[in-house]
């Protein structure tokens, strides 16, 4: 703030909300007050001086008292009424309740907070000694406010601060189970199984995946409206409904269905005590009401069942036909709630210990297969609800609705396919955001190749050079991709418009085969090729492999000098066959007192039979050094003799061995190359100097 860097700070004061609080006694509403009258008195940054000075009365470890507060408010304005000021009738009380409404709202966790932008800080960036993060955030978001100047987003006419909570990302109400990165999926994959869900002994014997396939099948929804639409949230309510807290939560679910048209609400019973007709009166109600009822009826009762006085009256002996609402079917209803026994609750309870692993009576909430869970009483409102569809509805199920819709499916199965197949999708590792990219015309310069039909395929889209070795290695990259799997694929031809030179003066081959066969003999595999046909006979040639920088690869076996291929004297076909010998080990050596290359180290490269199998020498230029290895377990140390005596591995990176072992062990489990980095000290000699080289 005070280097001019372009950042606004506010404070928002979680106080007192006691409809009448002596400033007197409490030190936070004395702040405030005394806060508002500097404001009032001078200006809001006199009042922040104020402030801070008021904080730098407070020792370390200690909170700011009321007599702190009074001191420096003495100091800077010695005429000042204290009493009028902090007392129970201050005039300076304005807006006092409005900070505790706002951290309410917000839904954040425990205090202090700290939010950039309205993201919220983790509790290491909370720490001073973490400024640095704050920095790097204050760079980030002014980066993304060039860009959006740039772009035209942003102007002189538009206030930045409506610019950010217009962006996607902003949300009125935080909730940390539901933003949080660790998320946990139902398993929707499963052959359907046909069993009703009040068959308990049947049910309890299924396996996970299949009960939680047969509990979506026999799921019963209500909505907001009676229509015939896809749905792309699909939510359960998981809680004990014949308890407070459970009709509570309902209830703050009904809420939000009333203002969003892309949710269908379920229910499943966890009840906490004993399941009997007598203490599951409630959920039974709930169970037939769901079964029996048209969705208009069916909110319009289900907001009376959540009600504390319908549980009460129920639980007297209240006849149920006392809560019916216009429009239901009663006899058909209290026929159903008659003969309604308790398995299906059974099941439900049981679905909710072995799938979501819940104890009994505790909450939950299933929105498009992810559970969220287990939930404390008041823990989850009406808010949380918006929060969470907001979320669902981000990540893909829009996308994957809009798919559904044009298969033709009806509004039942359609949804349920949604719920399904974004809990699929949303479980899998993340990857790079797909882009869908349009083209304006696909006419001239470019190679289409269509799918095979009524099968998933992969979409490829390529822009290149046609005449670069890119080109070269894509085009065969492409052909084995395409008997690996189904392609649809557009590529763009992206030439030049002048060519001073020829741009290829080269044939090459990719060797990449899309399977394992057999070669002659029967031998498996075959071993991998590559083959050159009608090449041009007058020019001199030269074979090679272009390999990793890792890789020394050597030809073994030939009949022709490969340097010095002349094709009109060559007698029937030239072949060659090529070996991978050694891989290479390579690594960076720094003294760590000089911090410079230990110039004449030498390492060696062993195995715990042979401990020197190969060495090296460590150089001038960045203290870089390569040894051949093969794959398997290798051990790298000081060679014997001035190097060990002079040196110690102090510390390295990169390997398998623990930091501090003075033996560096390494594993070559893979073709890609591998680097170390080492760290060295010299030692010291008994009579107290250091050792080191001697260059004759």
């Amino acid at each position: 703030y005070n280097q001019k860097v372009p950042i606004r700070i506010g404070f928002v004061f979680i106080l007192n909300t006691d409809e009448e609080v002596d400033g007197n006694k409490d030190a936070g509403v004395a702040l405030w007050r005394a806060f508002n009258y500097v404001a009032d008195e001078v200006d809001v940054p006199k009042a922040f001086t104020t402030l801070a000075k008021m904080y730098h009365e407070v020792k370390d470890g200690a909170v700011l008292s009321v007599e702190q507060v009074k001191l420096v408010l003495r100091r800077e304005f010695p005429y000042a009424d204290m009493q009028d000021i902090l007392g129970v009738h201050s005039d300076y009380d304005d807006k006092r309740m409005a900070g505790a409404a706002f951290y309410r709202k917000t839904g954040l966790g425990p205090l202090p907070q700290a939010l950039f932008n309205g993201v919220p800080f983790n509790r290491k960036e909370m720490n001073v000694a973490e400024l640095e993060t704050s920095l790097q955030k204050i760079m980030d978001a002014t980066e993304s406010f060039q860009r959006a100047v740039f772009m035209g987003q942003l102007n002189d006419h538009k206030d930045a601060v409506d610019f950010v909570i217009e962006q996607q990302n902003i949300v009125s109400h935080i909730n940390e189970k539901i933003l949080s990165t660790e998320k946990r999926y139902l398993n929707f994959i499963s052959s359907p199984v046909s069993v009703d869900m009040e068959d308990y002994s049947t049910f309890s014997f299924l396996d996970s995946h299949d009960k939680t396939v047969v509990l979506s099948e026999n799921m019963n929804y209500v909505t907001r409206k009676d229509e015939d639409v896809i749905y792309a949230v699909t939510i359960w309510i998981v809680a004990d409904f014949d308890r407070p807290d459970g009709r509570q939560l309902l209830s703050n679910a009904l809420k939000h269905l009333k203002t969003s048209s892309h949710v269908q609400l379920g229910i499943v019973n966890n009840p906490a005590s004993k399941i009997t007709e007598d203490n599951t009166l409630v959920a039974r109600v709930i169970v037939a009401a769901f079964r029996m009822q048209k969705n208009t009826s069916l909110r319009s009762f289900l907001d009376k069942m959540v009600k504390e006085e319908t549980a009460k009256s129920l639980a007297r002996g209240t006849k149920i036909k006392k809560f019916f609402v216009p429009g239901m079917d009663e006899d058909a209803f209290e026929k159903k709630y008659n003969t309604l026994g308790v398995d299906a609750i059974r099941a439900h309870r049981i679905f909710c210990q072995e799938v979501l692993k819940l104890l009994p009576g505790q909450m939950a909430v299933v929105s498009n297969g992810r559970v969220i869970g287990p939930l404390h009483e008041n823990e989850f409102h009406t808010k949380d609800f918006d929060l969470l569809e907001k979320v669902t509805l981000n990540s893909a199920a829009m996308k994957i609705k809009a798919l559904v819709k044009g298969m033709g499916l009806g509004s039942k199965r359609g949804s349920r396919l949604v719920m399904k197949v974004d809990a699929l999708l949303s479980s899998l590792p993340k990857t790079e955001v797909r882009q869908d990219v349009e083209f304006l015309k696909e006419q001239l310069s470019v190679l289409k190749l269509d799918p095979q039909q009524n099968e998933p395929f992969l979409d490829v889209v390529g822009i290149i050079d046609p005449l670069t070795r890119e080109a070269q290695k894509l085009s065969h990259l492409l052909i084995v991709l395409g008997q690996v799997v189904n392609l649809r694929v557009k590529l763009f031809m992206n030439c030049r418009t002048k060519l001073s030179e020829a741009p290829l003066n080269s044939f090459y081959r990719f060797v990449l085969e899309p399977e394992l066969t057999s070669g002659t003999g029967n031998v498996f595999p075959r071993a991998p090729g590559a083959n050159f046909f009608e090449l041009p006979e007058s020019p001199l040639l030269t074979l090679n492999m272009v390999t990793p920088e890792s890789w020394i690869v050597e030809a073994i076996n030939s009949s022709y000098d490969l340097d010095n291929i002349h094709l009109k004297e060559a007698e029937g076909v030239v072949a060659a066959e090529y070996e991978l010998e050694y891989l290479l080990l390579e690594g960076h050596c720094f003294d760590m007192t000089t911090r410079q290359p230990p110039r004449g180290l030498q390492f060696t490269l062993g195995t715990k039979n042979n401990p020197v199998k190969v060495d090296t020498i460590v150089m001038a230029n960045l203290g870089y050094f390569q040894l051949k290895a093969n794959p398997g377990v290798w051990t790298l140390r000081l060679r014997e003799g001035k190097s060990e005596e002079i040196y110690q591995i102090f510390k390295h990176e990169g390997a398998e061995s623990s930091e501090a072992q003075e033996e560096v062990i390494m594993v070559l489990n893979s073709f890609r190359s591998k680097t170390i980095k080492v760290q060295v000290c010299m030692l010291i000699n008994p009579g107290g100097g250091l050792l080191g080289f001697s260059f004759q």
